[in-house]
């Protein structure tokens, strides 16, 4: 999901060397007045350069302790001690491939361990990263996000404490960012929703709650990603859907109530 706040910046859409008007704004409609070109990088007027984008549920996502550095080789430093899984791979893979700036990762099952492991991969590859770890249930550990962002493309100042957050453990985490070339900046709500049965309708509540919440007092652009276990009227309308889910309904409510646009599958 995204959400445009005209605070937050001048002009949306198209590349940074058109030539554009002066841009007014008048309530929700956007004015223009012919003859100016807008510089490439002056913040709040600059044209807004698109990121890839992309949200993936992995499943489980593990780095693999390596065979060649151990403990008897501390000069190889601690992430030397791990290598990608074959599934690490193919999401590197796929990220550069696709020229993607901004993913989040749902459902990593990821300890302490095993987040610092492949955080310290996706760095070596270029990639920043802030996570939550997953939860255990019985004997299994599920649940786990991870925004993960390209470094050259993307600033995260981990120094401000409140530039990254935990909004909810095992499923929701918040990220500020700063897009290099045209110096806007957003905030990344990375979530894993729960999912929409009818048992569910608590964790649900307290869920998107949670979210809502979130979003509330944002001035800043706003990208919801992951695993939202839930859809949109137009995507249940366009594959002939007939029942709603209370998960639905409460997306349905966070896309109209704050004017969001929904990114994936059109629809």
């Amino acid at each position: 999901l995204r959400g445009d706040h005209p605070a937050a910046h001048g002009v949306k859409g198209g590349t940074s060397t058109e030539k554009q008007g002066v841009v007014k704004r008048k309530g929700n409609k956007v004015q223009r007045k012919k003859g100016k070109r807008i510089p490439k990088r002056v913040r709040g007027q600059e044209e807004q350069v698109k990121l890839g984008l992309l949200a993936l549920n992995v499943c489980g996502l593990l780095a693999i302790r390596s065979k060649v550095a151990t403990n008897l080789t501390p000069e190889a430093g601690d992430m030397m001690k791990y290598e990608p899984s074959d599934k690490l791979r193919q999401v590197l893979s796929m990220m550069k491939a696709q020229g993607v700036k901004v993913a989040v990762l749902s459902d990593t099952h990821h300890d302490k361990e095993q987040a610092e492991a492949v955080a310290g991969i996706l760095n070596d590859n270029g990639y920043g990263a802030y996570w939550t770890e997953g939860t255990v249930n019985g004997l299994m550990r599920t649940r786990g996000v991870m925004v993960v962002w390209d470094q050259k493309e993307v600033i995260v100042n981990r120094k401000k404490t409140e530039s990254c957050s935990i909004i909810e453990e095992g499923r929701m985490v918040r990220v500020e960012m700063e897009v290099t070339r045209d110096g806007r900046e957003l905030a990344v709500l990375g979530v894993y929703m729960p999912v929409r049965s009818s048992e569910n309708r608590e964790e649900l509540d307290e869920s998107w709650g949670a979210l809502r919440n979130a979003v509330s007092t944002e001035e800043k652009d706003v990208l919801i990603g992951g695993d939202l276990n839930a859809e949109t009227c137009e995507w249940r309308e366009q594959r002939g859907a007939k029942h709603v889910t209370h998960a639905d309904w409460l997306l349905d409510e966070l896309v109209e109530d704050c004017e969001y646009v929904a990114q994936a599958r059109g629809a």
